[in-house]
């Protein structure tokens, strides 16, 4: 058996010219693979050139495309986060705003374009538009669905 180069893509066991980490995600338990494994994989964003993010539902996206998807008009964020904090349970409510402390703090967004952006994440792990993800989360009046 041949010895394996820190270099080699641990998925398809060749040796490329470049490497990139890949998360643990989509059934994916390599660490380091080739671009063209990583695309394959559905673990890398093309148009960015970079590796997707993973997440602990176990899919991955691509964290620019997020950011692009969040970039949504602040007051369309805010209407609907007012919408979802009216339509949802009280102990939803409580485990949105919990949530939502902490990130704005981390971010320095507004708590409008943060839960954007977990439904932005949400729709790309899933391949889904972000209005499938906003219909999903009003129709059932709650934020499950989005973690």
């Amino acid at each position: 058996m041949k010895d394996r180069n820190p270099g080699d893509c641990e998925v398809c066991g060749e040796d490329p010219d470049i490497i990139v980490l890949l998360p643990e995600a989509r059934g994916n338990k390599a660490i380091f693979g080739c671009i063209t494994c990583a695309v394959r994989l559905g673990l890398y964003c093309e148009k960015h050139n970079s590796p997707h993010t993973g997440f602990e539902d176990g899919l991955s996206a691509c964290l620019k495309c997020i950011e692009e998807l969040t970039a949504k008009d602040e007051e369309v964020c805010e209407e609907l986060l007012q919408r979802l904090k009216f339509q949802i349970p009280e102990d939803e409510r409580e485990e949105l705003n919990d949530w939502l402390k902490i990130v704005t703090e981390i971010t320095g967004d507004s708590e409008a374009r943060c839960l954007m952006r977990a439904l932005a994440g949400k729709a790309l792990r899933l391949g889904l538009p972000v209005e499938a993800i906003e219909e999903r989360v009003t129709r059932d009046c709650s934020i499950q669905f989005i973690w």
